[in-house]
């Protein structure tokens, strides 16, 4: 039996969808990190969560987590310090932020490193492992160096049909509609204009609304710089997706590109940063 009485899950994708139905089989309850935005709803990535919310209806994080044995997975939670030590105990799993136990992982390790490696291993020792938990956590790792061949065991074309039939379900669409926007993005990343960062150059679609953004980015081979979702606060966010070299150029010229609070893993190909106020 696991020693975990409960789990708290972040935002919601594919790499998630999987870890709530592996949790489920464990016989472990999971619980949405979720905001009150005015409306309860769930995170986005990267933020901080202020409520837990349970069958759609949110609870404070204290009361609902009090004396658990906690599994957080890419939950960030607001003030968790002043609860945190209420717990039996919590173990943290997650890969997006210095400290996090898959952060700065190469794309060789890119499966120990995912958070659906880190769950698989902290429930059953990592095994057994499926055919798709392969590529999905290559997927949510590194997409754009898993679609350069850079992840073992990962066939780039096998990777594609596999993200399309992905995200043809999680958004409910069909996948010839989610081909035509990827067309679509390519076409887009090919047209934007070259801008130099640093001793790199990125091609720049800030202010443009692109479907299939990542994919597109990750199979192009550019470096793309666009606009991130809303944080919490209705800051706007600027991502740069590409190379670890512009990534890592990125951080570095954020200030002067007037953003703050650079965050991001540049081996994983993405980091971001805060519009200033």
């Amino acid at each position: 039996m696991s020693r975990y009485t409960i789990a708290v899950l972040g935002a919601a994708d594919p790499e998630m969808t999987r870890i709530e139905g592996m949790l489920a089989d464990a016989g472990i309850p999971a619980v949405h990190a979720g905001v009150v935005d005015p409306d309860t709803r769930r995170v986005r990535p990267g933020e901080p969560a202020t409520c837990i919310m349970r069958g759609g209806r949110p609870e404070p994080a204290r009361a609902a987590l009090s004396g658990h044995h906690v599994l957080l997975v890419e939950a960030i939670l607001d003030a968790e310090s002043d609860w945190l030590g209420e717990t039996a105990s919590a173990v943290r799993v997650d890969h997006h932020s210095p400290g996090d136990p898959g952060y700065g992982r190469p794309p060789a390790g890119f499966f120990p490193a995912s958070s659906l490696g880190q769950v698989l291993d902290l429930l059953h020792g990592a095994g057994p492992i499926r055919a798709d938990d392969i590529l999905c956590a290559a997927a949510d790792h590194c997409l754009a160096a898993a679609y350069r061949g850079e992840c073992p065991g990962v066939q780039p074309d096998e990777l594609y049909r596999w993200r399309l039939r992905q995200r043809a379900a999680f958004q409910g669409r069909p996948e010839a509609d989610i081909v035509r926007d990827g067309e679509q993005a390519l076409k887009a990343i090919l047209a934007a204009p070259l801008i130099p960062l640093g001793d790199v150059v990125v091609r720049d679609l800030r202010g443009q609304r692109v479907s299939e953004l990542p994919d597109a980015q990750a199979r192009s081979g550019a470096s793309v710089l666009c606009d991130g979702l809303p944080g919490r606060d209705s800051r706007q966010k600027v991502n740069l997706m590409g190379s670890a070299e512009a990534c890592r150029a990125f951080v570095e010229m954020a200030p002067a590109l007037g953003l703050v609070e650079a965050y991001g893993d540049p081996a994983r190909g993405i980091v971001g940063a805060y519009r200033g106020r």
